[in-house]
């Protein structure tokens, strides 16, 4: 079943409350994929695509409903720093975050962010759309 249709079962007056955020500083590999992906749900939600930290926090700043989903693509330890130093502005949203690599560092950084569900740049994009799937719908629930 496509993200589409999962959206299309929840009522309208659900999808207002609803906010997804992309952060990918750049659109090659797997920013392109999450590019795609904010593409394909940009007419059911309220989607914001950022490419610059500075942007991502100021979308934070602001009300953002009742709830928001983030994925998150940290493409470098430089990227997951900059993601950390915003920390604070991600409580209680939930996360999908996608780290530079399997280092224990960098996944021990990446626990810091209390992400939903963790996966690498180099790993399978379908249990992205997968778990964000499974977020949509168990929001209908």
């Amino acid at each position: 079943m496509s993200l589409k249709r999962v959206i299309k079962k929840g009522e309208k007056d659900l999808n207002e409350k609803i906010n997804l955020l992309f952060y990918a500083a750049n659109k090659i590999k797997t920013g392109k994929l999450l590019w795609n992906l904010h593409q394909e749900l940009a007419s059911e939600y309220k989607v914001a695509f950022c490419r610059h930290i500075n942007t991502l926090s100021l979308k934070l700043r602001k009300s953002l409903g009742e709830l928001t989903i983030a994925i998150l693509l940290a493409e470098s330890k430089e990227e997951l720093l900059d993601l950390l130093s915003i920390r604070d502005l991600l409580n209680g949203i939930r996360i999908i975050l996608i780290l530079p690599d399997g280092n224990k560092d960098s996944i021990k950084k990446g626990h810091a962010l209390s992400p939903r569900f963790l996966t690498y740049t180099d790993s399978d994009f379908n249990w992205i759309t997968a778990v964000l799937k499974k977020m949509l719908l168990n929001n209908y629930e």
